[in-house]
């Protein structure tokens, strides 16, 4: 299964000259090609730092994010409740 950085480097890759007007997106949707190169355009511009590190508060029991948020889960940390990208900002997860 291919992960949101994957897939931003294959855009990346495309000619965004138009050559195609629509293309499939990952949940089977159809995606007008002006969309994403409206998007790849913000991504270009934003750094490319691309790993939000998470690390646990044991006194709280919280994971403090590197994006400045916390999060909480019920059980277990980010790993065992496969969360593989931060939903705060976006990067790729990666525990300390």
């Amino acid at each position: 299964m291919a992960n949101m950085n994957d897939y931003i480097m294959r855009w990346r890759e495309l000619s965004v000259d138009g050559v195609q007007s629509i293309v499939p997106h990952h949940d089977g949707e159809w995606v007008k090609f002006a969309d994403i190169k409206e998007l790849l355009q913000t991504v270009n511009q934003q750094p490319q730092q691309s790993i939000c590190r998470w690390t646990l508060d044991d006194i709280d029991g919280k994971w403090d994010t590197e994006c400045g948020e916390a999060h909480i889960f019920e059980a277990d940390g980010p790993v065992e409740n496969n969360h593989r990208f931060c939903p705060y900002c976006g990067k790729q997860l990666a525990v300390r």
